[in-house]
C-alpha cells in the first residue's frame, strides 16, 4: 500500500493555499457560523441537509482521492 504523506502549498502570488493538490480556505469560526446560518435560512429555496452533505461529501472525496 502506498503511504500517502499530506503536504500543504502556499501560492504567495495568489495567496491561495492547497491540501493534497485542491484549494483549502482558511475561516475562523465566526465566518462558518455566518455561513451556516446563510445556508439554514435559505431553507425555503434549497435542500440545505442535501446541500450540506453533499458539500461535504465532495471536499472529503477529494482530499481522500
Amino acid at each position: 500500500m502506498k503511504k500517502v504523506v499530506p503536504t500543504l502549498v502556499v501560492d504567495p502570488v495568489r495567496r491561495y493555499w492547497f491540501a493534497q493538490s485542491e484549494p483549502v480556505a482558511l475561516h475562523c469560526h465566526h465566518y462558518n457560523c455566518f455561513l451556516q446560518h446563510s445556508m439554514e435560512s435559505a431553507a425555503d429555496f434549497v435542500d440545505v441537509p442535501a446541500l450540506l452533505r453533499d458539500s461535504a461529501e465532495e471536499v472529503a472525496f477529494a482530499e481522500l482521492a
